[in-house]
This record gives C-alpha cells, structure tokens and sequence, in this order.
C-alpha cells in the first residue's frame, strides 16, 4: 500500500522496493561559476593568450612562456622534429586536490594533429603533485613536434575525482 491508499500491482513491487531502498549520494556544494562557464551555453571554451589567467572551478592557469629546447642525445628529436616546451603556471583555487601533471597537457596543430607531453625537454619541468587553494606551481611542459608546426594550440585537462572536465585552452603562437 503506498500513501494515500494506492497499491503497488505485484509485477512492479521488486521494482519499488528497489528504487525505495535507493540511498540518494548527497551531490556537496556547487562549484563557483568561472569565466568558462559563464560563455555562451553550447559554445566552445575559448582559447586564451600568452600572460592571460585562465579560470576553471577549481584551479587557474596562465602560459607564461614558450622555447625550442634543444637536447643531446639520447634524448635529441628525430629528424624533422624539435622539443618545444611550454612554461605554464598553476594554482589551486579550491579545497578539491587538482591533480597537476605534464600528461595533462596535449598540444594540437592546424590540422588537429594531438601531441603528447614528453619527460625529455626544456627545465625546469612541471612537476607531478596536488594543488589546493593557494598552492601555485610552474614549470615546462615539453612536446616533439614537427619544425613547420604553427597554429598551435595547448589544452590542459586534470582528472578531477568527482567533478566533470576542467579543461582549459591556449594559443601557442609559433
């Protein structure tokens, strides 16, 4: 019998007592809107300039600098290709730990070519830890990509348990 005198027909009672026993998961509070967020609803996140302070709920970020990065061997490029390294800021905004790692970074080209971050190349590198509100770090995130690559763009993505995607873009001007 459910309230008000109703009752359940008895093909559908495992099914209620399924959604009854349900325990809701109580979802915290709502990240802070960001000026990604607040953008045009069904747009693209907008790609931000060298020097410029980008925001997601939990972080900020700026691309601080960019350099070819020459290496000997064994860590040289192969033919063709140069180390191009990407000197990026960090801080975190939040309580919620961001996770900061090179691997987070992926460098697409014109064609939309996606370049991976690699450990050999400009120092220093972006170290791997946490951030939380007011921990900052820096450093180089390195890629190998063609000589003729131009219109770059850098888009870094933590994982971030129990959120959805914070990622944020840069224009590479090379």
């Amino acid at each position: 019998m459910l309230r008000g005198g109703m009752s359940i027909p008895s093909y559908l009672a495992p099914f209620a007592l399924v959604l009854g026993c349900h325990a809701r998961e109580e979802a915290g509070p709502t990240p802070a809107a960001s000026a990604e967020s607040a953008m045009i609803l069904g747009a693209e996140a907008r790609a931000h300039t060298i020097g410029e302070l980008a925001t997601a709920p939990d972080y900020t970020m700026s691309m601080d600098s960019d350099k070819e990065c020459p290496l000997d061997s064994p860590f040289s490029t192969r033919h063709g290709f140069v180390k191009f390294g990407i000197e990026v800021s960090l801080e975190g905004t939040s309580a919620i730990e961001v996770p900061v790692n090179p691997f987070y970074a992926t460098l697409y080209d014109a064609g939309g070519e996606a370049y991976t971050a690699t450990l050999a190349g400009c120092d220093p590198g972006l170290p791997s830890l946490r951030l939380t509100t007011g921990k900052k770090t820096r450093g180089f995130v390195s890629f190998e990509i063609p000589v003729g690559a131009r219109r770059l763009e850098l888009r870094y993505g933590p994982t971030i348990i129990g959120r959805s995607a914070e990622e944020l873009r840069f224009t590479v001007v090379r």
